[in-house]
């Protein structure tokens, strides 16, 4: 919840397509999120050239329209394990353009040690912060 707080906080408007807050009255945002899945799936199996065409694209039209936008944001933390066998919290954030078909914002950075909700806090702040005042 906490994209959704921080969004809230800063008058962002966004739409959560995420699984695992997804009632089973939003049926349809389960179906959206499993086409972006898909052209997310075909896009990180590519080659990772900018210019490579998705051909998974039957939906996305749709999914834009019902949206009211093509860009689509995917952010996370990852804990991991150095190979030294030191925690580590990679912490990542993506803007793609699904109908042009490239990234438009990333970020992402490592921070020694385990993720705390501080921190993690503060990354998805910060994230919205510069997405919302950008030039």
């Amino acid at each position: 919840m906490t994209v959704n707080d921080c969004a809230k906080r800063q008058n962002f408007e966004l739409v959560t397509l995420d699984p695992g807050l997804i009632t089973t009255t939003d049926v349809d945002k389960i179906n959206d999120y499993s086409v972006i899945n898909d052209w997310f799936s075909e896009k990180f199996d590519t080659d990772d050239s900018e210019g490579d065409p998705i051909f998974n694209t039957n939906d996305m039209d749709d999914v834009i329209s019902k949206y009211g936008t093509q860009y689509v944001l995917k952010t996370g933390i990852v804990n991991y394990k150095s190979k030294k066998g030191r925690k580590r919290t990679y912490f990542y954030s993506f803007i793609y353009d699904i109908k042009g078909n490239h990234i438009i914002y990333k970020k992402h950075e490592t921070f020694r040690d385990k993720d705390s909700k501080d921190l993690i806090n503060a990354k998805v702040y910060q994230t919205l912060y510069e997405l919302k005042h950008a030039k």
